[in-house]
């Protein structure tokens, strides 16, 4: 039981994150999804996004590098979704 409680609060207490950008990936697979159903709901949606992606930069939280992959995997993945569901 020990070492379950152990691993349990050793997980938690990681501080590694592999996909760095999931906040920028989040806002633009959403807001290409919303595009389909709503054209300018999803610009306005991207747009917020992007400014999102610019302040989590500018605060020091994200490389540039960072969130342009999340946002290119985001609009990816939201295009890809459509499709296939």
């Amino acid at each position: 039981m020990k070492s379950w409680v152990f691993l349990r609060s050793s997980l938690r207490t990681q501080k590694v994150n592999p996909f760095r950008a999931g906040m920028c990936f989040s806002a633009f697979m959403i807001a290409v999804t919303v595009f389909y159903f709503f054209p300018a709901a999803g610009i306005i949606l991207g747009i917020l996004g992007g400014i999102m992606a610019v302040s989590r930069v500018l605060g020091g939280v994200h490389f540039v590098k960072d969130v342009a992959v999340g946002a290119a995997v985001g609009v990816a993945c939201g295009i890809l979704g459509f499709y296939v569901v």
